[in-house]
């Protein structure tokens, strides 16, 4: 009798050290103890208070870190730059190198109303997350960082039972831009990698089968600067899908942008970049901030008779509604407008996606530092050509190819102005440049 009692003692010691880490195992345990009462160890007794005891300390220890679904992207790269002349009218040497960017990330379902995304990457905020071949001298290790993280609240789980396909979503953190277009080449106005730090509610709904209508709207933190009100921008994003007939597609949105409390340094930092120092905001000081509209559409049209082949046109118009004539440069206009202009050709997953663009942005119409550092080299007082194609290899494995002739600049006065250096110098500098993509980039 005392033997079995310590036997069953040191079972119970065992089930609870070894707590259940997953479904799997608490089965695995539970088996153990009714192989243990069938060959005489434990009496019913000593194995239902085991088994009792076990299960009690699953729930109460049950697992807190949940499934992850993890995904990630490698692209390497090789790219080339030819140079015409800079702002100078000096001949600048023409460049070649080799890239990679690496990408993870994971996200989860904490409850029904609570989830978590984040991905980490390679290279820098500045840089588009790609790392140059030699960046790190001497073979050093390469950086890594936080690219985004956010909690994603769904308060309405069950929305789709009431309104169809109905989606709502609050995110809160670092996160993707919820206001890019997701056709065509959405590069006019903002950065593709820029992550923005705040506060975003998405929605999103299907009325029917052939009409998906969808509102983003947010309000994000540029700069904590100690200050009673901090740099910041609100927008506000309406827009919808129409699947016409089997061969149609329609679609379009209308956004708003606000930039607000731009303090000097933003104005600054803009300037930099292509911005006119008072023309931005209408101020130096930038307190008036900037009102910007944005209006996007596609069209996708389908030829059954060349399946292959399908054509996409698109287009976008922006206009910054507070730019200003500039004090300090009488001869430049308020500079506040820009439109691309887009024609894609085929799929990558049949044959290949093809596609060609042309975009034009003045220097107030939009904060150059957000603006695509590929195709306008994060300046304003550029506009250019892009030509692109994509094919998909492998599974999850693609081929891009990306030449950008560009951007060149639209308004090149030379008078001095007050904060010292030509008018326009930030944005001329390097302007007229061709620049080639090769890019092989696989899916995890």
């Amino acid at each position: 009798m005392q033997r079995r009692f310590v036997i069953g003692v040191f079972i119970g010691l065992l089930v609870c050290v070894t707590a259940p880490r997953a479904v799997g195992e608490e089965a695995v345990i539970e088996d153990v103890l009714a192989i243990l009462k069938e060959r005489g160890i434990l009496d019913e007794g000593e194995y239902s208070r085991l088994v009792t005891k076990h299960q009690n300390y699953a729930a109460r220890h049950e697992r807190l870190m949940p499934n992850i679904e993890w995904f990630g992207d490698l692209r390497v790269r090789y790219e080339s730059f030819w140079f015409d002349r800079d702002s100078g009218n000096v001949d600048r040497s023409n460049r070649h190198r080799g890239r990679y960017r690496f990408r993870i990330g994971g996200r989860t379902e904490i409850n029904d109303y609570i989830g978590v995304e984040f991905r980490l990457a390679t290279g820098s905020e500045s840089d588009s997350r790609n790392l140059s071949f030699g960046d790190a001298v001497d073979f050093a290790p390469d950086g890594i960082f936080i690219d985004y993280a956010f909690l994603d609240v769904t308060p309405f789980p069950n929305l789709a039972d009431r309104i169809p396909k109905g989606d709502l979503s609050l995110r809160v953190g670092k996160m993707p831009n919820p206001f890019l277009w997701k056709v065509g080449k959405d590069i006019l106005l903002w950065d593709a990698d820029i992550t923005p730090e705040g506060a975003a509610l998405q929605f999103s709904a299907e009325p029917n089968a052939a009409l998906r209508l969808f509102l983003n709207a947010g309000y994000f933190i540029i700069d904590e600067n100690n200050m009673s009100r901090d740099p910041h921008f609100a927008a506000l994003q309406l827009g919808g899908e129409h699947h016409f007939s089997p061969v149609l597609d329609l679609g379009a949105h209308a956004s708003w942008y606000g930039f607000g409390s731009l303090d000097p340094a933003f104005v600054t930092r803009h300037a930099s970049e292509g911005n006119i120092p008072d023309g931005l905001t209408g101020g130096l000081q930038g307190s008036s901030g900037a009102n910007i509209g944005e209006l996007s559409v596609y069209l996708r049209m389908r030829c059954q008779r060349l399946p292959d082949w399908p054509l996409l046109v698109y287009g976008q118009l922006a206009n910054n509604f507070s730019a200003e004539e500039s004090a300090l440069f009488p001869e430049a206009d308020t500079e506040g407008r820009a439109w691309l202009l887009g024609l894609e050709v085929g799929d990558k997953r049949r044959i290949a996606a093809l596609g060609l663009g042309y975009g034009y942005l003045e220097a107030n119409a939009f904060p150059a530092q957000f603006v695509d550092s590929d195709f306008l080299d994060s300046r304003t007082n550029r506009r250019g050509w892009i030509l692109y194609g994509s094919r998909m290899i492998l599974p999850n494995t693609d081929l891009n190819l990306t030449l950008l002739y560009g951007s060149d600049e639209i308004e090149n006065f030379r008078g001095d102005h007050a904060l010292g250096g030509p008018l326009f110098d930030a944005s001329v500098a390097d302007a007229e440049r061709i620049r080639f993509e090769a890019d092989l980039v696989v899916n995890f």
